[in-house]
């Protein structure tokens, strides 16, 4: 949470972090929420549903490489930004969409669309107060499909 107080009529965020371990195939889970702000005054249960895939070289529609992007190599100055490539393998068009990502410590570019067969460069770059933290967080992708398909890469910092 952002706040270790929560003062009546405020409110604050709170994350969630899903680990999957070593868990493969379909995941759900249900992390319990406690609250007395209205209309939900009581308990209530998120629902978080993934397809963990072991190998995610092997994902459809598109393969991302590296797949867990590691940003503890740029303490030097000099090189703040990681490319990772999105490959298209399937044979329609697949336009993608920034869902989230943790904008106070990267940006984030990535292609609109990207055409059957083809690939295309994502960039992920630290930002000024990102060079300074250790963080393990993740990005989320979507695609503009019926299925509304979300990829979501883990993004790691340790200090060296």
């Amino acid at each position: 949470m952002d706040k270790d107080i929560i003062p009546p009529g405020d409110s604050a965020g709170i994350e969630v972090v899903f680990n999957t371990f070593r868990y493969e195939g379909p995941i759900v889970k249900h992390p319990l929420i406690i609250t007395n702000a209205e209309p939900v005054d009581g308990d209530f249960y998120l629902e978080i549903s993934s397809h963990v895939l072991f190998f995610p070289d092997s994902a459809y529609p598109l393969v991302i490489s590296p797949f867990r992007l590691d940003l503890s190599d740029l303490n030097n100055p000099l090189t703040d930004s990681l490319v990772f490539e999105i490959k298209n393998v399937s044979p329609l068009w697949v336009h993608l969409e920034i869902v989230e990502f943790p904008q106070e410590l990267v940006a984030l570019s990535l292609p609109a669309f990207i055409r059957p067969g083809r690939s295309a460069g994502g960039v992920v770059r630290l930002t000024e107060s990102g060079v300074g933290q250790v963080f393990e967080k993740s990005m989320t992708i979507e695609l503009r499909d019926e299925n509304h398909t979300r990829y979501t890469i883990p993004l790691k910092r340790t200090l060296l």
